[in-house]
């Protein structure tokens, strides 16, 4: 997008490169949202294709960014991919630490999403009801000007005041840091700015619910309150310091 933003239209060249403008243009252009999933079983990666499709039929706007560990599954994955009828790409490197380093991952991801808004999806979450693509864009150029702001799902037998799984967030909600998160809990790292800043779009659960099993905890409360929330103290200041401008 940064690229996009220096080059331009077509328009601002003259007409004897407007083929070679469109040959080096970025081919995920039209995509507006990016579904990002860190995948190691392959059958629970198929029930959440399969979720996402019954639930939006047109996909064609919408890419699927996979990040798995083993380069030899990464035909098997494509082929369910092609299949999809979703634009995809694959990430593909070892798991390191595991989940404590899933924020690395979908940090990785995000760098490469060409969407506008930008879905982080576990691959044991599935849509209960509702078109997510129809619903996430409603929220697009229509309740902050900057479109910098937190999408909150409903999610299946959850309090209305968990922290909710399965977030999503605006490419200009990543652009302020350059990342999505910096602590391997993405839920709560991405809910706790949102709430401090006021920029938390809460989805009825009449329009789109999720579920999924309960997750286990990543950080000790120690870890929380020594690590985790000076830190997110800091990421919450960027945050204001880009509204005021």
């Amino acid at each position: 997008m940064r690229l996009e933003k220096l080059i331009g239209s077509k328009d601002n060249y003259n007409e004897e490169v407007h083929s070679t403008f469109e040959t080096y243009s970025n081919p995920h252009k039209n995509v507006d949202v990016s579904i990002l999933i860190l995948s190691i079983d392959i059958h629970k990666f198929c029930r959440v294709i399969i979720s996402l499709v019954r639930s939006c039929r047109d996909v064609s706007k919408t890419e699927i960014i996979l990040k798995i560990d083993n380069s030899k599954d990464a035909n098997l994955y494509e082929a369910i991919l092609e299949t999809s009828n979703f634009q995809y790409k694959i990430l593909t490197y070892p798991c390191y630490n595991k989940r404590s380093s899933c924020h690395h991952f979908y940090n990785d991801m995000a760098a490469v999403a060409s969407g506008k808004i930008i879905w982080l999806m576990p691959e044991d979450a599935e849509v209960v009801h509702g078109n997510w693509y129809l619903e996430f864009m409603k929220t697009r150029d229509n309740i902050f000007d900057d479109n910098i702001y937190y999408i909150a799902i409903p999610v299946k037998d959850l309090p209305d005041e968990a922290i909710k799984g399965c977030p999503a967030v605006t490419r200009e909600w990543v652009d302020v840091l350059g990342f999505t998160s910096a602590m391997p809990n993405n839920d709560r790292w991405l809910w706790h700015i949102a709430k401090e800043i006021g920029r938390e779009v809460a989805l009825k659960e009449a329009d789109l619910c999720l579920c999924y099993p309960p997750g286990k905890r990543v950080m000790s409360k120690g870890g929380l309150k020594h690590f985790f929330d000076p830190v997110v103290l800091k990421a919450i200041q960027k945050f204001r310091d880009r509204i005021k401008e």
